[in-house]
């Protein structure tokens, strides 16, 4: 995108503000490399900063959660069958072998209506497009413990297809999923 606006301040109570927090390396940073991220919640927040803390990170991009140029969008099939189109969080780009490669993180809401067949969509674009990526992954925290589901791994996403009429919180305690560090 061009252009995008982003909340400079984040709100401490009743008329009263701070400045947003900065973060480096996403792809509209300012001139000086900072980026504020007073739009994301915690979750969203301890996912960048683990991202960027790696040795390979190169950049990130938050992606809109709307349909338009400037978005990504997987499909997938809501519980009545008809076509909807879910926007992943987070894509970063790691530098791997002398090449950017990019890797969708997607910290997963379990509790809504809707994450699991959002989660069966994520994962048959991984299973089409993973290839492509450096890592596709969603992630969830219990309590202080961060989980992931490595959806370009054959054995997560047939997992993912068994269990549909589950809740998407049973995977993450499965032996499929992985610490997410």
């Amino acid at each position: 995108p061009r252009n995008r606006l982003e909340d400079f301040s984040v709100a401490t109570g009743e008329n009263s503000y701070k400045p947003a927090p900065l973060v480096k390396l996403h792809l509209m940073s300012d001139e000086n490399g900072d980026y504020p991220v007073g739009m994301l919640n915690n979750w969203e927040i301890e996912v960048v900063n683990k991202e960027i803390e790696r040795s390979e990170a190169a950049g990130w991009y938050r992606n809109p959660a709307h349909n338009g140029m400037d978005s990504l969008c997987v499909s997938y099939k809501d519980a009545q069958g008809n076509w909807r189109g879910m926007h992943p969080d987070f894509v970063f780009f790691h530098e791997i072998d002398g090449a950017i490669l990019p890797s969708i993180v997607d910290p997963h809401g379990q509790h809504l209506d809707d994450s699991m067949v959002k989660l069966v969509g994520l994962a048959n674009f991984a299973e089409r497009y993973g290839e492509k990526f450096h890592r596709i992954e969603a992630v969830a925290k219990d309590g202080s413990r961060w989980r992931k589901l490595d959806l370009k791994r054959e054995d997560v996403r047939m997992k993912i297809t068994q269990v549909q009429d589950s809740t998407v919180t049973s995977l993450y305690g499965d032996p499929v999923s992985e610490e997410y560090v």
